[in-house]
């Protein structure tokens, strides 16, 4: 019998690691969501607190570097803005501290825990499916000659694999319009309140579920349907 370590490496593609990845992700955001639940309102403020402490810290510090080397008018200039950066961080901390805007806070970050869920599981997802799509050439190059470079890869994997996901392009584009949305919230205005985050949450807990299911379903019917017809360049399960 051959020793392990001098075994060939079995280099076909297979789900376990991407597998083990993306319950890696679930896992890791369940925990923070559990982490948020179980704070207290004490624990909170005193989050608020501390990140105030921070932020004045680092304002003195900057200033300090610039108030070092003036003079005079220049100086006093400095040490102006300066305590206006302070009464503006203040100001901010007093409103976040506030029981409706710490709420307010709460519900804002599930739901960007769960935009920032989906924004990995895309990458992963993508990720993973660029690497099936890499490894068809070699495995069955007449079945990807003169395939145009205008198709998608979800698209031109369903060819090749001849395989359906005709009962899913709804919600993946649904998905996909939605990752979008969270790519560029940063030209969107945020949520005016606490109900437009609940009832209006730009990424639902039902959809996230959606695109975990999804995400997981896909790449592992590529792999299973390359791993029948191609069985040197994909493995299954």
């Amino acid at each position: 019998m051959l020793d392990l370590m001098t075994q060939p490496q079995d280099t076909r593609l297979t789900m376990r690691h991407y597998r083990a990845t993306l319950e890696g992700v679930e896992k890791q955001f369940a925990l923070i969501r559990f982490a948020l639940n179980a704070l207290s309102k004490n624990a909170i403020k005193g989050f608020f607190k501390a990140r105030l402490h921070h932020q004045l810290d680092a304002i003195g510090r900057g200033f300090q570097s610039l108030k070092t080397t003036a003079q005079g008018d220049e100086l006093a200039e400095w040490e102006e803005n300066e305590e206006m950066c302070r009464e503006r961080a203040k100001n901010k901390h007093r409103k976040d501290s506030r029981p409706s805007d710490t709420r307010f806070t709460i519900e804002f970050s599930e739901d960007r825990l769960n935009q920032s869920e989906l924004l990995l599981l895309v990458a992963h997802y993508e990720s993973f499916m660029r690497e099936i799509h890499r490894r068809l050439p070699t495995a069955a190059p007449r079945k990807v000659t003169n395939k145009s470079k205008k198709q998608s890869t979800l698209r031109s994997l369903s060819e090749r694999l001849d395989i359906s996901f005709d009962k899913e392009d709804g919600d993946l584009k649904e998905i996909a319009d939605t990752r979008n949305k969270i790519a560029h919230e940063i030209y969107v205005s945020p949520p005016r309140s606490l109900e437009e985050i609940k009832f209006q949450p730009i990424m639902s807990d039902q959809m996230l579920k959606k695109a975990r299911r999804l995400y997981m379903e896909i790449p592992r019917r590529c792999i299973e349907a390359g791993a029948k017809v191609y069985q040197s360049y994909f493995r299954y399960p």
